[in-house]
């Protein structure tokens, strides 16, 4: 038989210890003691799901890689083929964007009137010629000074 306070083995309810200590402390008689129950133990509650073994967990998991994968390839096949699209689209275009068939080069009048106009000579922007024919009247009196 075990001690009830401190657990040792002895042939009593209590060990000569723990009754010694006891003497010191006395308990008056009549007063109700109440010894705790034995408390069964308790059982692990059994999983709420039944486990799953690890060769089926592993061909669920590939089976799903394969998915997946077939996802990306189909988006990256989508993503070429768009782009595709877009760039026959962009760069087939030869005609002018719509209300950009306008031209802003212009020649005096003068020189329309004098000189035909030939394919290879450029037309030449108002504020070109601007600057052109500065330049001209600069170059002009240089040269002369030369001579």
């Amino acid at each position: 038989m075990r001690c009830l306070k401190c657990g040792r083995e002895s042939e009593e309810t209590f060990c000569r210890i723990c009754q010694e200590e006891m003497e010191k402390y006395p308990v008056k008689p009549g007063t109700i003691v109440l010894l705790p129950k034995e408390r069964p133990v308790e059982k692990k509650p059994a999983p709420r799901k039944p486990q799953v073994p690890p060769e089926t967990v592993i061909q669920t998991q590939r089976r799903t890689i394969r998915r997946l994968s077939g996802g990306i390839a189909a988006l990256v096949a989508l993503l070429v083929l768009l782009g595709a699209v877009t760039v026959h689209l962009l760069g087939g275009q030869k005609k002018a964007p719509l209300g950009k068939n306008y031209s802003t080069v212009t020649r005096p009048s003068e020189e329309e009137s004098t000189t035909p106009a030939t394919q290879d000579e450029e037309a030449i922007a108002p504020a070109e010629l601007e600057d052109y024919l500065y330049a001209q009247s600069q170059t002009k009196p240089e040269t002369e000074e030369k001579k």
